[in-house]
C-alpha cells in the first residue's frame, strides 16, 4: 500500500490586515451589557483552556500546531516521523476549546467577535474594531469543519486500478471529532475508513493546537483593550475566578454527633441543642 503526503500553505493564524472594514452590524440592538456578557464569557472559557498542561509549553504548543514533524536521518535513511501527545491529554484539550467551535453555543467564535466589534464601534474605537474581522478569517481558517486544508494523504492498493483514497487533515480531523472522540457519526466514520484511527488522531491533535492559539491571541486582545481602557470588562475580577479543579480541597467545617435515635435537625442552619457534642472540643 503507498501513501503519500501532500502539503499546501496552511493559513498564516497571526496575519492581521487593520486597513479592513469593521465587522460590527451597524445599529446591533443588543445593549452594552449584553456584549460584554458574551465577551466576558469567551474569557472564562479562554482561561480554562490556557490552563491546560498543553498549553503551559507555548514553545511545544506551536510545535504541535505547526504539524508536529520532524525529519529523521538514520543510517542513510530518512524518514518524517511526527510527535504527538497521549490521546487522552489532547482529548481533554479537544473538549475545552469545542464550545468555541460550536455555532450553536453562545461563545462561538464568531459571535464573541462579533460581539467585541459591536461594543467597540459603538464606542469610538473603530480601527480596533477592524482587528476582530481579521481575528475572524483566522479562526476560520482552523475551524474544525472548513477550515484551510495543510495537507491531504492519498493511498492506493499496489496493482489496484481503483482510484486512490484521499482526504485532507480536516476531514481527518472531523473524522475524529465526530467518529472517535465525542460522537459515533458513521458517516464520517465511514468516509475515514481508509484511513487509521492514528492519521485521524494527528490531524485533529494539530487543528486543535492551532485552535488553542486562536484561543491564547484573541486572548490577548482582548486584555489589551482592557489595559487601554477600551472596554469595561472586570478581567481582574476574572482572573479571581478558579479555572482549575485542584485534585486535594481542604474545607472549613465542624462534625457534631449525638446518642442513637436522636431527631436529626430540621432546618439548614438550624441552631443544634446541647444534645448534639462536637467530636473534636
Amino acid at each position: 500500500m503507498n501513501q503519500q503526503i501532500r502539503t499546501s500553505p496552511v493559513a498564516n493564524v497571526n496575519s492581521r490586515d487593520t486597513e479592513k472594514g469593521a465587522s460590527a452590524r451597524a445599529g446591533d440592538p443588543r445593549t452594552d451589557q449584553q456584549l460584554l456578557a458574551i465577551v466576558g464569557a469567551f474569557v472564562l472559557r479562554a482561561r480554562r483552556v490556557l490552563a491546560h498542561s498543553l498549553c503551559v509549553d507555548e514553545l511545544s504548543l506551536k510545535t504541535l500546531a505547526d504539524g508536529a514533524f520532524y525529519a529523521i536521518r538514520r543510517d542513510g535513511a530518512e524518514s518524517v516521523q511526527r510527535r504527538l501527545p497521549k490521546e487522552e491529554i489532547l482529548e481533554s484539550l479537544a473538549a475545552r476549546v469545542r464550545p468555541l467551535t460550536l455555532k450553536s453555543d453562545g461563545i462561538h467564535f464568531n459571535d464573541v467577535l462579533n460581539a467585541l466589534s459591536a461594543y467597540l464601534v459603538r464606542h469610538g474605537h473603530p480601527d480596533e474594531a477592524k482587528w476582530c474581522k481579521e481575528l475572524k478569517k483566522d479562526w476560520k481558517s482552523v475551524d474544525i469543519r472548513g477550515g484551510a486544508a495543510g495537507y491531504f494523504l492519498s493511498r492506493t492498493r499496489e496493482g489496484s486500478e481503483e482510484p486512490p483514497n484521499e482526504m485532507t487533515d480536516v476531514a481527518l480531523a472531523n473524522a475524529w471529532f465526530y467518529g472517535d472522540l465525542v460522537h459515533a457519526d458513521q458517516t464520517q466514520i465511514d468516509a475515514a475508513a481508509a484511513f487509521e484511527i492514528d492519521l485521524r488522531y494527528a490531524a485533529a491533535a494539530v487543528r486543535t493546537a492551532q485552535i488553542a492559539i486562536m484561543t491564547r491571541d484573541t486572548l490577548s486582545f482582548i486584555r489589551s483593550l482592557v489595559d487601554d481602557g477600551m472596554i469595561d470588562l472586570d478581567i481582574q475580577a476574572l482572573d479571581a475566578v478558579p479555572v482549575k479543579v485542584e485534585p486535594k480541597t481542604l474545607q472549613m467545617t465542624g462534625l457534631y454527633t449525638a446518642p442513637v435515635g436522636t431527631e436529626l435537625p430540621g432546618t439548614i442552619g438550624q441552631q443544634l441543642d446541647d444534645t448534639w457534642k462536637p467530636s473534636f472540643p
